[in-house]
């Protein structure tokens, strides 16, 4: 699993989906951050809840650990099934990050590779919650919901969801919202310095037939390295909800580290190359046999999951008969975690592809990218918060100022295809990188054919 805060403005990364599985065996053969402006905050909100629209029984604590112990103790489980029961499947589980601080960033420690553990299995993670954890099922949360924590609309995180839902308080039965970061200096955890990361956590359970087994979690990172209270363009990509609680993060994260450190931090911003996320858990399916437990991966399907040697219950189990009746046998069964993709990114969906090619010296679309621009303005008239960014390229072939122009009409050819398909003008923005952007550096024609191309980049690609 992947993301990517390479961009100084607004860098952000929606991880597409995560879900997590529980089944049973088959047949035997705090505070909101500072300036943080909601609706109304709730004095009596908390900083550890549950997520449980369902069968899952899931806790969690708003500085990122998820199926975790609600109460925060360090000897108890955090994620059961059925819910009610002490049938316990994970003991604690969550995000960890590390990437790369740009190398011309004007510190003494750019280039080198940092980290940040929301959830650490050795204990003393690096996460603090920025807010207090929003839950749609509680009556006095859902009155006084914060737009921040609304279904995105507006920014290129809204792509995740129906356009019905954006903008709505929840997209299932139950949906928990809140934000964390790893950036306190004072949070270190043996690392030698922050990141630079804020997280907002979305988790979803939903109670219809074949899914009540389930609890999804979506994470949206920001790159909060620029000072959005100095430069007011950071978070210009941001949708309008959470641009406020970027500002006074980004403002804290700057002050605070460029003190610990005794640098002064830039306040533009820097980037944070080759992101990588994944999302660690510890599973102990049944408590009491933990040691006894096995982990597996499947590759293709991109899922983990443990399960216990023999399938065998312990004295605390109990058995819902409604559920554990012929042909499943009442034993332990698996805990899974799966990574879901973003249509963006799955390589088998036609949106992965992003590039058109030209003929020399031409800007019209050739008739085999028709359906590549079709999916496209598909895609933005379904998503009026996507915005798109076009680059124009050219061959070495010609002056510079010449590819300028011709890289121009070749992405605004992209872009009239589109809003004539239906895409709105103010979604997407065409631009020329001339000669400047070769993908090949060879003098041949196989090489200049890659470089004569349009590419499409997505809001938080660029």
């Amino acid at each position: 699993m992947h993301a990517f805060t390479r961009t100084k403005r607004a860098g952000w990364a929606a991880l597409a989906g995560l879900l997590l599985v529980l089944s049973h065996a088959q047949t035997a053969s705090a505070k909101p951050a500072p300036g943080y402006r909601g609706s109304g905050f709730r004095l009596f909100a908390r900083v550890t809840s549950a997520i449980g629209g369902n069968r899952v029984s899931c806790g969690i604590l708003a500085n990122g650990n998820v199926c975790t112990d609600s109460t925060g103790s360090s000897t108890g489980g955090g994620g059961f099934w059925p819910r009610g029961s002490f049938n316990q499947y994970v003991f604690n589980s969550g995000l960890q990050l590390a990437g790369v601080i740009d190398s011309q960033a004007p510190m003494s420690w750019a280039g080198q590779t940092e980290g940040a553990f929301f959830f650490n299995a050795r204990g003393g993670g690096n996460g603090t919650a920025l807010t207090n954890i929003w839950r749609s099922s509680d009556p006095e949360d859902k009155a006084n919901w914060p737009d921040a924590a609304r279904i995105p609309q507006g920014d290129a995180s809204a792509d995740l969801f129906a356009p019905a839902l954006q903008g709505k308080i929840s997209a299932s039965a139950q949906d928990v919202w809140f934000l964390s970061w790893e950036g306190d200096p004072n949070r270190l955890g043996g690392r030698q310095h922050t990141l630079g990361i804020m997280t907002e956590t979305r988790g979803m359970a939903f109670a219809t037939a074949g899914k009540e087994d389930f609890v999804y979690f979506i994470y949206t990172l920001y790159n909060i390295t620029c000072d959005g209270t100095v430069n007011l363009n950071c978070y210009s990509n941001a949708r309008p909800a959470i641009r406020d609680t970027l500002n006074a993060v980004s403002h804290r994260f700057i002050q605070s580290n460029s003190a610990k450190f005794g640098e002064q931090l830039p306040t533009n911003g820097y980037r944070i190359q080759g992101l990588f996320a994944a999302f660690g858990a510890d599973n102990d399916v049944t408590v009491e046999a933990a040691g006894s437990n096995y982990d597996g991966v499947n590759v293709p399907f991109s899922i983990g999951y443990t399960y216990h040697e023999s399938f065998t219950a312990e004295p605390s189990w109990t058995f819902d008969p409604s559920i554990y009746r012929a042909p499943f046998f009442a034993g332990a069964g698996f805990i899974g975690v799966k990574y879901l993709k973003s249509p963006l990114k799955d390589p088998n969906n036609i949106l992965s592809r992003r590039s058109i090619y030209y003929d020399y010296d031409k800007f019209d679309i050739r008739d085999e990218f028709r359906p590549l621009v079709e999916a496209h303005a598909k895609y933005l008239r379904e998503n009026p918060g996507a915005k798109m960014l076009i680059q124009g390229n050219a061959d070495e072939r010609g002056s510079r100022e010449y590819n300028v122009g011709l890289g121009q009409r070749r992405s605004d050819s992209v872009k009239r295809a589109l809003t004539i398909l239906g895409a709105k003008e103010n979604q997407i923005e065409s631009v020329s990188l001339g000669e400047e952007k070769p993908v090949c550096a060879e003098h041949a024609e196989d090489c200049w054919a890659k470089n004569r191309r349009g590419d499409m980049l997505y809001g938080g690609e660029y």
